[in-house]
């Protein structure tokens, strides 16, 4: 009898034990709850800002080439982001300071009646990078020769100065290759700019060169194509 009583005892504490081992796997534990926002946050997202769609980041772009550039038209400062950078095939990297004083030095919209236009055309985003717009740029626009305090406009007015009369004042701009990306504060992070799709593309006055070096050309001025030491 001795032994039965001792083997149900044993029985006995064993379901207990099973008891609570079970209870300790199915009972909820204390710190086990954790919020969605806690969740997001480890992840670095923040989940209040409402994510930027596409057409959002064509639009920006679209107004930024329109009025804000500082190349075609003034420059909005507030769209720029504080780490931007800009790359040209001769001129770049340009970091946000730099930028504003290379355009604001030469203020390349000045040597034009009111009618320069980027004429920016074919819109997308980047399929491996949604933040990034590429479009086309084919520029138009017509030199006045007067010497203002840009000094794309003075250069322009000595190179229309010295050719008289029969000087070109009408400037076509060969296509152009941009990109720029748009960061997740709709700011400008990063231009890429002047890379020529067609050097010899017909009806152009810029010659195959990009930027304010076509806009040179075209008054006669024979500008650099590649970098030298005082552009890289």
């Amino acid at each position: 009898m001795k032994s039965v009583h001792t083997t149900i005892a044993a029985a006995v504490a064993l379901m207990s034990t099973s008891v609570q081992v079970a209870t300790a796997f199915t009972s909820p534990m204390p710190h086990a709850r954790v919020s969605s926002a806690q969740c997001m946050a480890t992840l670095d997202v923040d989940i209040t800002k409402p994510a930027i769609t596409k057409e959002q980041r064509i639009e920006f772009v679209k107004n930024l080439m329109e009025s804000s550039t500082g190349y075609y038209s003034p420059m909005d400062e507030s769209l720029l982001a504080e780490d931007f950078i800009f790359r040209g095939p001769v001129i770049g990297p340009l970091n946000t300071k730099d930028y504003k004083e290379v355009l604001g030095l030469f203020k390349v919209y000045e040597a034009f009646e009111d009618d320069l236009s980027a004429n920016a055309f074919g819109f997308h985003v980047d399929p491996k990078d949604p933040r990034r717009v590429w479009f086309k740029v084919r520029a138009s626009g017509t030199l006045h020769g007067e010497a203002r305090t840009g000094l794309v406009s003075k250069v322009i007015a000595f190179g229309l100065d010295r050719q008289g009369e029969n000087a070109n004042k009408q400037y076509q701009g060969n296509t152009e290759t941009w990109s720029i990306i748009v960061d997740d504060d709709m700011k400008m992070k990063h231009m890429s700019a002047g890379y020529v799709v067609d050097r010899f593309e017909t009806g152009t006055t810029s010659k195959g060169k990009g930027l304010s070096f076509g806009v040179f050309q075209t008054a006669g001025l024979d500008a650099p194509f590649t970098a030298g030491p005082a552009l890289q």
